[in-house]
């Protein structure tokens, strides 16, 4: 019981030294320049996928193995959806998340799609707006791909899903 007890404590520190050593770096990053108001793109490689990568890090002896892929990568599975319905493959239409988390141990399924909404402190209710139908959009298709990936699943099993859409915006 002690060797249990010791390992668990072991872990609880390798988590706080990971997650402090995580918010410093942020807050390091935080005051760097450019600013993280200053666009999309600084606020996500700065202060987005950091965490994303901390969080990954953190899990990462999870038996699914997932994998993060920073910046307009292709959701696959809203390729694959629109294809099945008669959509001819065409780069310039695809879906393109600003990050997507994927597990490799389940065939490279997404589970998990990141679409910031602008810089950080830059309020675009529009913007704002858009994502969250093309997120909800996005689950849909996530969704369906599993459902046709695991065709003979029980629904009860459906029902434990679970996949994520993530949306930084304004200042919260």
């Amino acid at each position: 019981m002690d060797i249990v007890e010791e390992s668990e404590e072991f872990n609880i520190k390798q988590l706080v030294t990971y997650t402090i050593l995580t918010w410093k770096k942020m807050a390091k990053n935080y005051l760097k320049r450019p600013s993280i108001s200053l666009s999309e793109s600084v606020y996500n490689t700065n202060m987005i996928f950091p965490c994303f990568e901390a969080m990954l890090a953190m899990i990462k002896r999870n038996e699914h193995a997932p994998y993060f892929i920073p910046g307009e990568g292709e959701l696959a599975a809203m390729t694959v959806q629109l294809k099945k319905i008669g959509f001819k493959a065409d780069k310039r239409k695809i879906y393109k998340a600003d990050g997507i988390i994927r597990s490799a141990e389940l065939g490279d399924l997404e589970v998990l799609v990141l679409e910031t909404a602008g810089a950080f402190g830059h309020d675009d209710h529009a913007k704002t707006s858009f994502d969250n139908s093309k997120g909800m959009f996005t689950l849909l298709a996530m969704l369906k791909t599993v459902a046709d990936h695991y065709k003979y699943a029980f629904v009860e099993e459906f029902r434990k899903l679970k996949l994520y859409f993530v949306q930084p915006s304004g200042r919260q």
